[in-house]
């Protein structure tokens, strides 16, 4: 159970409770608990705080920062320091297009030497600030908010969003605002989905799936589960699924290494953890009014590309892009898309580059993918990759051998 100061309300995620799915107030929680009349849960509060309950006086008007003026100096601040401009160019994060400024100290008081990104509300007005200290060497002393932090980045998602990308880190938002065209939404810290996320992601009328794009760790892969089942208790009929990021890589760091198209691939490749009731019937009645084609295996390479080998095994499609590489002969590297052959879904397929068919770890990982991926079983998939390996070493060993210089047979002289 979670409980909001603000609000002065509770939401509970188990399923064992007559409070689940609803967010109740503390008169609303006692009645619950206690089994007790709304007025009998009045004076339960009221002797727990030993005096009678008053009335709420009228918190005084403060007068606030106008941060969306501030923020106007912060981003010509971010153009004229080159010390600014400098480290965004290392986060290849310098661009126009990027809400995102710089306090040098000279208009605002806080959050000093600091990339500074705006976090808004519904109205898209900022409402306070993130700020990420560029001169920093530790990582505890180098994400700061502005007081009573509220908002989000880079703002609410519009009510046409279909497919919403959650991340880790504003930064990492941003690197997909300018690499990619999906809508992305922050998290503020691996662990932080906190009220507003939730009631934003809610008020999504067309939504279709929640992808988790969180980093390639330990924490990043335990939150994107937890936060995914926090999801799926609120919005159960809804799709959602994770990039399996690389190892010790987030969103960021993987554009500094890689071409920026890796992104969209990774995100093609997304793997599902809860899918939604319209996905999960379509098969069934594509199966009751669709007589498909039974596809059996053929025992053999189609090698006719050599740059687009392919495969078949009962319903899979095995298409190696590429062609493989006669040497080393200790690896056997390929880059290995799989389909269902008959099904006309584009999620029904997965593709790993620089796979090498050798490496147990890498197979076992993969085939564990490619079974979730693909709905099938690991077994059926192992089948096939054994097969395919053997007849992919039968191609390779026949062109070694065409490469080898022919030797002329010695002439034999016949004396008549």
């Amino acid at each position: 159970m979670q409980v909001y100061a603000e609000t002065n309300t509770v939401f509970c995620f188990s399923g064992n409770c007559k409070m689940n799915g609803k967010k109740i107030d503390a008169i609303q929680f006692i009645q619950d608990k206690e089994n007790v009349s709304k007025q009998e849960a009045i004076k339960k509060a009221q002797s727990m705080i030993n005096e009678s309950i008053q009335p709420v006086p009228t918190k005084p008007i403060i007068q606030t920062e106008n941060l969306t003026e501030i923020f106007t100096k912060l981003k010509q601040s971010l153009y004229s320091s080159s010390k600014a401009r400098a480290y965004a160019e290392s986060r290849n994060i310098y661009n126009a297009k990027l809400e995102a400024g710089y306090n040098n100290g000279t208009h605002y008081n806080k959050l000093k030497n600091c990339i500074i990104f705006p976090l808004k509300d519904k109205q898209n007005n900022i409402v306070s600030f993130y700020g990420r200290n560029i001169e920093s060497k530790g990582k505890d002393d180098r994400h700061f908010y502005t007081a009573n932090r509220k908002g989000l980045y880079p703002n609410y998602p519009n009510a046409e969003t279909e497919t919403l990308i959650i991340t880790e880190s504003i930064i990492d938002s941003a690197t997909l605002q300018l690499y990619t065209t999906y809508t992305s939404l922050a998290l503020y810290g691996t662990n932080v989905l906190n009220e507003e996320h939730q009631e934003a992601i809610q008020d999504l009328p067309k939504l279709k799936e929640i992808i988790f794009f969180l980093n390639g760790d330990e924490a990043g892969r335990e939150w994107t589960k937890k936060h995914s089942e926090t999801l799926n208790q609120l919005l159960p009929s809804q799709k959602i699924s994770q990039v399996n990021t690389p190892d010790e890589e987030d969103i960021n760091s993987l554009i500094q290494g890689h071409e920026a198209e890796i992104l969209t691939h990774l995100i093609n490749e997304r793997t599902n953890i809860f899918s939604s009731f319209e996905e999960k019937s379509e098969p069934i009645q594509e199966a009751e009014n669709i007589e498909l084609p039974t596809i059996t295996t053929t025992g053999k390479l189609n090698t006719s590309n050599a740059d687009y080998i392919s495969f078949v095994y009962e319903n899979l499609l095995f298409s190696i892009i590429g062609g493989i590489a006669l040497y080393p002969l200790d690896k056997l590297k390929i880059t290995l898309k799989i389909q269902i052959a008959k099904s006309q879904n584009p999620l029904h397929s997965i593709r790993q580059s620089n796979l090498d068919l050798y490496s147990k770890e890498q197979l076992h990982r993969f085939i564990k993918t490619a079974s979730e991926k693909l709905e099938t079983g690991s077994k059926q998939i192992n089948y096939a990759i054994a097969e395919l390996i053997s007849l992919l070493e039968d191609y390779r060993n026949a062109k070694i051998e065409e490469q080898k210089p022919k030797t002329e047979k010695p002439k034999v002289l016949i004396n008549l």
